[in-house]
C-alpha cells in the first residue's frame, strides 16, 4: 500500500496535495495519463518502472521542469512550501552545487534567485497575455479526479476547470510556444492522451456532461515577452487521444493480470523519414 495520508475512491477532490496524488492515493494501482504516455512513447516495462505502486522509480526532474512547476504554481495561486531559492548567478561553484544537491535530496524545487525574480516580474505580463487569449483562471485549480472505466481504476489531476466542469485547461510552461509546431508537440508529448483522460474523467463522474466537455492546452513561454498560445483540441486530435488512451488502458489491465510488462522489441526495420527522402531526392520521388 502507498504511504499517502488518505485513500481516495471515485470522485472529485479539491485541495488534495500533488505529492499524494503522484504517490497514487487509490486502493489499488491506478492508471493515469503519465503511465499511458510512457506505454505509447516507450514501453510497458518503462511504465511499470515509473509507476509509484509498481516499480516505484518515478521520473527525475530537471532545472527546466522545476522552473515550469514553480511558474505553474504561481499562476494557479498554489502554495510553494517546497521551493529552494538559491542566491547565485549559476551552479558553477562547489558550495552552490552542494546547496542545490541538498535541496534536491530534500525533495524541493530548486531555482536561482535571479530566475525566480524574473518569473515574479513577468507574472503581470503573463496574466494579461492569458486574458488576451481568452483564458480565465477563476474556476477550480489542481483538482484530483478518481474514476472507474473499462474495468480500470483511473486518476488525473486537472490544472484548471471552470465551475461548470466543461472546460478543463492544462497549462504548459515552455521555451517555444510557436503555433507552427504545436500539433506535433502535442502528439509527441502525449497531450492528446491527457485530453482523453480528462474528458473521460469528467464525463464518467458527471454523465450529464457527456459530449459537452472541450479541452485546451495553454502554452506559456517562461521567458519575456511570455507569449501565450491557447490550443483547443480538434475532433481529430480528440479521436487520436481517445484511441491511444483506450489502447494503453487495455494493455495496462492485461499487464496487471499477467504480471508481464514487455520492453522494447528486439528486431525492427528502419525506414528513411519522408522529409529526409524529399531533401535528398526532391521531385524525383
Amino acid at each position: 500500500m502507498t504511504d499517502v495520508k488518505q485513500i481516495l475512491g471515485p470522485g472529485v477532490y479539491e485541495n488534495f496535495s500533488e505529492r499524494d496524488y503522484r504517490l497514487d492515493p487509490c486502493e489499488t494501482p491506478s492508471f493515469n495519463y503519465s503511465t499511458a504516455k510512457t506505454m505509447v512513447n516507450e514501453s510497458d516495462w518503462h511504465a511499470w518502472k515509473q509507476h509509484p505502486r509498481l516499480g516505484g522509480e518515478g521520473k527525475i526532474a530537471n532545472k527546466k521542469m522545476d522552473r515550469g512547476t514553480i511558474l505553474h504554481a504561481l499562476l494557479l495561486n498554489q502554495p510553494l512550501w517546497n521551493i529552494a531559492i538559491i542566491d547565485a548567478q549559476d551552479y558553477k561553484k562547489k558550495d552552490i552545487q552542494q546547496q542545490r544537491d541538498a535541496a534536491n535530496d530534500a525533495g524541493k524545487l530548486v531555482i536561482l534567485k535571479r530566475e525566480y525574480d524574473a518569473l515574479i516580474t513577468g507574472l503581470p505580463t503573463i496574466r494579461q497575455n492569458l486574458r488576451d487569449a481568452d483564458v480565465e483562471l477563476d474556476g477550480m485549480c489542481e483538482a484530483t479526479l478518481i474514476w472507474d472505466c473499462d474495468g480500470a481504476r483511473c486518476r488525473t489531476r486537472i490544472d484548471h476547470v471552470d465551475n461548470d466542469m466543461v472546460k478543463p485547461i492544462d497549462i504548459k510552461c515552455t521555451e517555444d510556444a510557436n503555433p507552427r509546431y504545436v500539433e506535433n508537440h502535442i502528439v509527441d508529448m502525449g497531450y492528446d492522451i491527457q485530453c482523453a483522460a480528462e474528458i473521460e474523467a469528467i464525463e464518467t463522474l458527471h454523465p450529464g456532461l457527456v459530449g459537452r466537455v472541450s479541452f485546451r492546452d495553454v502554452f506559456i513561454e517562461a521567458e519575456y515577452p511570455h507569449f501565450v498560445v491557447s490550443v483547443e483540441h480538434s475532433e481529430s486530435l480528440v479521436s487520436l487521444g481517445k484511441s491511444r488512451w483506450f489502447r494503453s488502458k487495455k494493455r495496462w489491465l492485461d499487464n496487471l493480470e499477467t504480471g508481464i510488462w514487455k520492453g522494447f522489441v528486439n528486431k525492427v526495420i528502419a525506414h528513411a523519414p519522408a522529409r529526409a527522402m524529399n531533401r535528398e531526392f526532391g521531385e524525383s520521388l
